[in-house]
């Protein structure tokens, strides 16, 4: 996928990393920023598409998710990691 970055276009992620996904073993949540994003969020659809089990949540407030909606960004992953990690067992 190309896409622009600084006014240069570049391969973005390269390749050979989008072929490396597919490895991922861990449950993975994939935020995306929606249409004031800068990143394109189709190739953000596609990334959490390569990873087996990706999940991906869009919080329509651009690139900082976590600084412009905090509480959004709080929950979507408190909600991932309640869904999906048990805490360990207390002694």
């Amino acid at each position: 996928m190309k896409c622009h970055v600084s006014g240069l276009m570049c391969e973005c992620p390269p390749s050979r990393w989008l072929e490396r996904l597919g490895r991922i073993t861990a449950r993975t949540l994939v935020l995306a920023g929606g249409p004031h994003s800068h990143v394109p969020q189709d190739g953000v659809a596609e990334l959490a598409r390569r990873i087996p089990g990706g999940r991906v949540v869009t919080i329509p407030v651009g690139h900082l998710i976590h600084h412009t909606a905090p509480e959004a960004f709080t929950e979507a992953v408190s909600a991932f990691l309640q869904e999906n990690f048990r805490p360990a067992r207390q002694p």
